[in-house]
């Protein structure tokens, strides 16, 4: 408002090339103005929408770094015969196959952690710089 007041004082003063550069200033400040909060509030509606997915993959990481180390502790506490070492070593490809599948439900959490991180902390801030820029480029008329 004060600046829309600020035009129309100047208007009398200034040139019709400094009132239209004035109007344009204005126009873009105005839209950034509001290009930045507009950002913010779909980022956080983008992370409120993915924070049950991410709970859960960090559920999943955690569950994961528990298991291991409850077999790492029960196999360095059991004290066995070589009767039951032998069991065990029969057993094997049944607690391979259960670590297999932690393994996998842990790289799927971690990758969809990182994408995550990746849309909301650079390509979220990438893509308004690059709408800003457009905005920019169309109001000032810049070729390029």
């Amino acid at each position: 408002m004060v600046m829309i007041t600020a035009i129309a004082t100047l208007s009398s003063i200034v040139g019709i090339n400094q009132k239209r550069l004035l109007f344009k200033s204005v126009l873009f400040l105005s839209i950034l103005r509001l290009l930045i909060p507009v950002s913010v509030m779909f980022s956080a509606t983008l992370q409120g929408l993915m924070q049950s997915q991410r709970d859960e993959a960090v559920m999943v990481l955690e569950s994961t770094q528990n298991e291991v180390e409850t077999l790492t502790n029960r196999e360095q506490e059991q004290s066995k015969g070589w009767f039951d070492n032998l069991k065990g070593k029969l057993n094997i490809e049944a607690k391979l196959q259960q670590i297999r599948q932690q393994a996998d439900r842990a790289v799927h959490a971690a990758v969809y952690l990182l994408a995550e991180f990746v849309l909301l902390m650079l390509l979220m801030p990438v893509l308004t710089l690059w709408l800003l820029f457009k905005i920019t480029t169309a109001l000032y008329q810049i070729k390029g």
